[in-house]
């Protein structure tokens, strides 16, 4: 922690914040090697984290008189350094920054990159003892030789959607195409989203599908009908930027199925434009079984010189198919913002962004509640909650994104039918397969009916185009109210 804070802050002082880098403070703090990949080594991020939250320990506590109180902003590794008044001695007890709905003014909680375990009591006050003593002179000397950049660096943290929101995207409902494919019927989805009948196609046949409960989808009707064979679409769009939903489901092949079978028995190759976006393309292999909702995604979609996008389905190995088709403007290089809200319909909250209806998610139960849930602006977000082991596997395109996933504890509070505090409801998150968190225990963290905000920066998906992200007990049920991903690099 120390050899961390130290080598940050000299960046700063010496005006290179720009090298402040996950690769570099693997290799010249944590001792990693040149080979080091941050993209599947997440130490710097975990020290980073460690660091940025006993900062926030040590001036909630001894060091809440200290003029100068040294911060690291969420998705940044450069210092910041706040200048605040300090408090008389006779001051009240620190309000947690958790807690942001007791705020007069509310203040965004400080977000969180990962969490590991806590450090033996032994441990973090020797840790805290030396923190204190290095943030002290490395405090001090930003006074003597930053004093210009402290005061032009001192920002507050914003949240993730607003600052998703700062680039605002105007989707026009005459530029969005929702194609059924095989479907001779306009369909209208619990966002509002209307889905024409199957046009714009050349080539191949139709099918429907026994209607049967299809998982990590809260609409089977964009997957009950498809079209099939070695087939075209030539979709006619306005000038702009999109982003590409493709919706498959394999529901012949498989373990189950009428025809058996599993992977590789059926292949297909997806092109847009003549540039191939998917080859070899196995349902079954990237959804992880048959009557699985299956969507991929592609950003910097564009229309050719004639106006029209033209995609083609090449069967390899028996007949390529897909069920659904949608377009969506969206900014160059990036795909838009994703917001989930657990219940059974979409939520438009005190921005005006629309959360849509619980999807993508497998396992667990909902259930809705009637306790407030005190939140800095959306308390009505905290109305339903998914809990159980679970997962969600949110499809997005390749590239970096960071993901906001919202909790609050309602159930185990001592003043609650079930009782308990501390302690009661303790789960991990994992983001394919590596922990962002171990060992979670909301009351612990804000106490009952208060929002915690868990934030996590630079994820990338796995090789299926999915952030799979896994809620797992560790005492009682895992849980969760709202997810948010954004895209914010490639």
């Amino acid at each position: 922690m120390v050899s961390l804070l130290t080598y940050i802050c000299s960046k700063y002082f010496a005006h290179e914040s720009d090298g402040l880098k996950e690769y570099s403070i693997a290799v010249e703090v944590l001792g990693r090697p040149p080979s080091v990949d941050p993209a599947t080594d997440a130490s710097a991020r975990v020290e980073v984290h460690r660091l940025r939250r006993k900062l926030r320990e040590y001036y909630e506590g001894e060091g809440a008189s200290h003029a100068v109180q040294i911060a690291i902003p969420a998705g940044s590794y450069t210092p910041v350094f706040n200048h605040v008044e300090p408090l008389p001695q006779a001051a009240p007890a620190i309000v947690p920054v958790h807690v942001k709905a007791t705020a007069p003014q509310p203040i965004p909680s400080t977000p969180t990159i990962l969490t590991v375990p806590r450090l033996a009591d032994l441990g973090r006050r020797r840790n805290q003892a030396l923190l204190a003593l290095t943030a002290a002179a490395v405090g001090l000397s930003g006074l003597f030789f930053g004093y210009s950049r402290l005061r032009s660096g001192h920002a507050s943290e914003r949240p993730l959607a607003a600052a998703a929101a700062s680039v605002p995207i105007a989707v026009s409902a005459s530029n969005v195409v929702r194609i059924l494919c095989g479907q001779t019927k306009p369909h209208t989805d619990r966002e509002g989203g209307v889905w024409g009948p199957d046009r714009f196609f050349s080539g191949g046949g139709t099918f429907e599908r026994n209607p049967q409960f299809m998982a990590r989808t809260h609409d089977d009707a964009l997957f009950q009908f498809g079209r099939m064979g070695n087939f075209g679409y030539d979709i006619p769009l306005k000038p702009d930027v999109y982003e590409l939903h493709l919706y498959f489901a394999e529901t012949t092949f498989g373990q189950g199925t009428i025809a058996g079978g599993g992977e590789t028995s059926r292949l297909f190759h997806v092109e847009a434009n003549g540039v191939r976006i998917l080859t070899d393309f196995d349902i079954l292999a990237d959804a992880d079984g048959p009557w699985i909702a299956d969507v991929r995604v592609f950003k910097d979609i564009s229309p050719a010189p004639d106006g029209a996008l033209h995609l083609r389905f090449i069967g390899i190995r028996e007949q390529a198919t897909v069920s659904a088709i949608e377009l969506i403007p969206a900014r160059p290089h990036r795909i838009n913002s994703i917001r989930i809200a657990v219940g059974d319909n979409s939520y438009t909250d005190s921005a005006g962004q629309m959360w849509i209806p619980d999807n993508y998610w497998s396992g667990g139960q909902k259930v809705g509640h009637m306790t407030v849930v005190q939140a800095v602006h959306d308390p009505d977000l905290y109305r339903t909650e998914r809990y159980g082991n679970f997962s969600y596997n949110i499809p997005v395109a390749p590239g970096l994104y960071d993901v906001a996933i919202h909790l609050a504890e309602t159930y185990w509070r001592p003043q609650g039918q079930a009782g308990g505090g501390v302690g009661s409801r303790v789960f991990d998150i994992f983001c394919n397969g590596v922990a962002l968190i171990r060992g979670l225990d909301i009351y612990k963290e804000v106490g009952p009916n208060r929002e915690l905000v868990e934030r996590f920066q630079h994820l990338r998906p796995n090789a299926q185009g999915k952030l799979s992200l896994s809620f797992v007990p560790v005492h009682n049920y895992a849980s969760v109210y709202a997810i948010e991903v954004h895209n914010v690099g490639d």
